[in-house]
């Protein structure tokens, strides 16, 4: 926290001997979760859960201290106000004390003058407005770098509007091009690229920094640095000691994760109140800090990649002629043969400069599941970290407060984060199991790649339409045939096929660090994961060249044999299709 703890924090709201609201929600609320892991008294407050906020001290009789913010001041000039997080190392700021640390959303715009000070102060403060409810908190951990919360919060904000706008995009641009030059006029042309996959993934990116600002947001956020007063100290103090029912009262939190979450005292202290009040996690949105930066960059990346695979489809052609030259190799297996080879051969070596973010991903993921359930299998109080030492004996004091009822309070605070906080954890955020990885983040992974499958389809491979059916299909093969067949090709890869290279790539990482990590050095460790990589890349291109094959091959012989005459390949099309769509249940039936 920003603020320094103070010692009504620990003896909770005053008043008459109110017990905390905190304390009620953990008895109240969590019960079908707190008797999993402690026998806990019978004795139960039947006072309704709403007629309680209305009487806390703190939050209804103290005018503006439940303070909340647009996303827009949080995420202004690239999250600012994460900026500067350095913790204080030994006491609490004081106005009155220039030797002492300022706080750190201050130091860059303060002088030396208190006056000027407070003024500074106001002008934050002020950037938050008095609320009655808090719709999103945000947790984090200060020590995590600025961007990385900036991309994860806009991430979280405006994802699913970067892809709606990108796709409308990208369709009116479809119906446009359609209306322009006709269906079959677009063959050939080397501008499909840029208009079908550059400008909807400008639109994309657009939208995913400035959505909010575009569409508007709930301006419900609370951030810690700019709805406690920084500066003042009665104002400071009552929101410090209103930080528990805040918490209590948002409808929704968003933790900004990366592996040293759990191991701070506050954070976890502000998930288990979250989750008592709500009867569990399912309002609470995790965003771990290595996922937007992987996504984004690896969407742009993805440019370069489409570019490149285009060119090196070309060799689809020299490969058909080549092996037509080849007498072991039967006739009616070249056009398989070419697309396998050109389409696979242009996937793959199109995919290599994904390579470093995905080997950055996949480490991520492997390394922050690990260290996070081991935090939380073995969770300890006191053995968490406090920006604040001083914090440490008085969140210890609240804690002891809210598990009074059992005999052992902080050690049924610890039952509940190793048990059940555990379990919600690896559910919503690291997953089951480590190799899990979600089929809606993989097929986001590939938008790119989604786009560009008109620019291949309207553009007739870089060809002439008429000429491009006569081309794969054989003479007498139309333009509106050959497009099915590519469209078809298309829906396979995009759906069936591209998306299980990330969990085929995580599979292959874990299986090396299974087998050698442990006999093998860093460097040969690496070199052996970044080779996983590459052969999980080229399972994708491969795969998605032999189901072009199959299709384009199939195609051409029921046009020109007819459908009887072709069984043997329609079985063998379904056949493939059932497997593709069985593995893919199998990659992601506990996702």
């Amino acid at each position: 926290m920003v603020v320094h703890w103070h010692e009504a924090v620990a003896t909770g709201t005053g008043n008459g001997g109110q017990t905390s609201l905190l304390h009620y929600s953990f008895n109240r609320e969590i019960s079908p979760i707190a008797r999993e892991t402690s026998p806990m008294s019978d004795q139960r407050s039947e006072e309704s859960f709403e007629d309680f906020v209305m009487r806390m001290p703190t939050l209804s009789r103290t005018e503006g201290i439940l303070r909340v913010v647009p996303p827009a001041s949080v995420l202004k000039r690239f999250g600012e106000v994460f900026g500067n997080n350095e913790s204080w190392k030994q006491v609490a700021w004081k106005d009155t004390t220039h030797e002492s640390p300022r706080p750190p959303i201050l130091r860059p715009m303060l002088s030396s003058s208190n006056i000027d000070l407070h003024a500074e102060a106001d002008k934050v403060f002020q950037t938050s407005k008095p609320a009655s409810r808090v719709g999103t908190f945000i947790s984090h951990v200060w020590a995590s770098r600025r961007w990385r919360k900036h991309l994860a919060l806009c991430y979280c904000l405006n994802i699913n509007a970067a892809v709606i706008c990108a796709t409308t995009t990208w369709l009116c641009l479809i119906l446009w091009s359609i209306w322009h030059w006709g269906i079959f006029g677009m063959g050939g042309k080397t501008f499909l690229i840029p208009l079908f996959v550059w400008i909807p993934t400008a639109v994309f990116f657009m939208t995913i920094f400035f959505g909010h600002l575009l569409f508007g947001a709930p301006e419900d956020w609370w951030l810690d640095k700019l709805c406690i007063h920084q500066s003042r100290e009665k104002l400071k103090e009552q929101g410090v000691n209103a930080l528990p029912e805040i918490v209590a009262t948002a409808d929704k939190m968003i933790i900004l994760w990366d592996k040293q979450y759990f191991e701070r005292l506050w954070c976890c202290a502000e998930v288990a109140i979250f989750c008592s009040t709500k009867r569990g996690a399912s309002c609470v949105e995790f965003a771990p800090l290595w996922l937007a930066p992987w996504v984004l960059s690896t969407i742009l990346t993805q440019l370069l990649c489409i570019s490149i695979a285009e060119r090196l489809f070309s060799l689809i052609g020299y490969v058909g002629a080549y092996l037509a030259t080849v007498e072991i190799v039967p006739p009616g297996l070249v056009p398989l043969l070419a697309q396998f080879c050109g389409v696979g051969i242009g996937f793959w070596l199109g995919s290599l400069p994904a390579v470093p973010l995905s080997y950055y991903a996949m480490n991520a993921k492997m390394h922050n599941y690990s260290t996070t359930r081991k935090a939380l299998r073995h969770f300890d109080i006191h053995e968490t970290k406090c920006a604040v030492e001083s914090d440490r004996e008085q969140v210890e004091r609240l804690v002891t407060k809210l598990y009074r009822d059992y005999d052992e309070p902080l050690h049924a605070f610890n039952s509940f984060v190793r048990k059940d906080l555990s379990k919600y954890v690896e559910q919503k955020v690291i997953g089951e199991s480590v190799y899990h990885i979600r089929y809606r983040l993989c097929l986001l992974m590939f938008l790119p790649i989604a786009f560009s499958s008109v620019a291949n389809v309207l553009g007739c491979d870089g060809i002439e339409c008429n000429e491009a059916a006569v081309e794969e299909l054989g003479p007498g093969a139309i333009p509106p045939v050959q497009m099915g067949n590519n469209c078809c090709a298309w829906l396979v890869g995009c759906f069936l096929i591209y998306p299980t290279s990330y969990p085929v790539m995580l599979k292959l990482m874990i299986l090396a660090e299974k087998t050698v990590g442990k006999k093998a050095g860093k460097w040969t460790l690496l070199c052996i994961k970044v080779l996983a990589i590459i052969v999980a890349y080229a399972y994708m291109g491969f795969t998605e060249g032999f189901a072009a094959g199959l299709l384009n091959s199939t195609n051409a012989r029921i046009w020109h044999l007819g459908f009887a005459a072709s069984l043997p390949w329609v079985i063998a099309v379904c056949i493939f299709m059932a497997l593709l769509i069985a593995w893919n249940v199998h990659l992601y039936r506990s996702v």
